[in-house]
């Protein structure tokens, strides 16, 4: 629950690697499919600077109109964007909407990479 994405990406990139591993899932997939979930869960944090740093620049004007119960956590519901990004990046995996599979070469690389066992001749 970093408010940032790319701590996210970083935190999970080998997790992410290891799982898109697990089920045969291409590289680009994984990478696309982390970026998109961890770039949409930054709007929905009240307290991170996708809705901070917008509420900053809107936060005097809203109390000189009087706009009550008008907090960084109201605007959650608002960040159209972000919720738009989290569904389609929930409909493509659930889906399979996009999906590529890895060869058994690649398969058998990225095990030596990850998990430092040899591949096969």
């Amino acid at each position: 629950l970093t408010t940032a994405g790319t701590p996210t990406m970083v935190m999970l990139g080998p997790w992410v690697r290891r799982l898109g591993h697990r089920f045969r899932i291409a590289p680009w997939r994984r990478g696309n499919l982390l970026d998109a979930t961890s770039c949409s869960i930054i709007g929905f944090l009240p307290w991170s600077v996708a809705v901070l740093i917008p509420f900053a620049f809107v936060g005097g004007m809203v109390e000189n109109a009087a706009a009550i119960n008008f907090t960084p956590v109201g605007l959650v519901p608002y960040v159209f964007y972000c919720w738009a990004l989290m569904l389609v990046a929930i409909f493509a995996a659930v889906t399979g909407w996009g999906r590529e599979h890895i060869d058994e070469a690649e398969y058998e690389r990225e095990a030596a990479e990850i998990y430092g066992v040899q591949a096969r001749p």
